[in-house]
């Protein structure tokens, strides 16, 4: 069951921030990945329990009245902690209608850090929107 946390973690945040790249462009809005504790809005690093992905036509990066929620799924980790470590120490990520759907500013990396005697993953988003997967002793 460890095992499977880590490999549905692993294809959510593949599909997530692909599906928000391909938003942002068709769209033509900014579209948000954060942690969300009740599918609504934002709560800082509450990764664990689940995502929202939205479009952010204000560019607030908060859910608002006039904003559709794309995405809303829980993560529930049990096996395992989930944590996004970016390059401005935001606690989500954005991709941008003008840059494409490229997530400028929002490159960094999220750890999935087991409990159970598994590797340690870390995906890795690049600034052009790519994920790469290594092992990672750091936790």
């Amino acid at each position: 069951m460890a095992q499977a946390e880590s490999t549905k973690t692993q294809n959510l945040f593949i599909s997530s921030i692909s599906m928000a790249k391909n938003h942002a462009a068709t769209y033509r809005s900014n579209v948000v990945i954060c942690p969300s504790e009740n599918g609504e809005q934002c709560h800082k690093s509450q990764w664990h329990i689940g995502i929202i992905i939205f479009l952010d036509k204000n560019q607030n990066k908060q859910v608002d009245d006039n904003e559709k929620i794309i995405l809303h799924e829980k993560t529930n980790l049990k096996y395992g902690s989930l944590d996004w470590r970016g390059t401005l120490s935001s606690p989500s990520l954005t991709f941008m209608t003008k840059h494409n759907g490229l997530p400028i500013g929002s490159n960094g990396s999220f750890f999935y850090c087991s409990f159970q005697d598994l590797p340690n993953k870390r995906f890795v988003l690049s600034k052009m929107g790519h994920i790469r997967i290594e092992t990672t002793q750091n936790c």
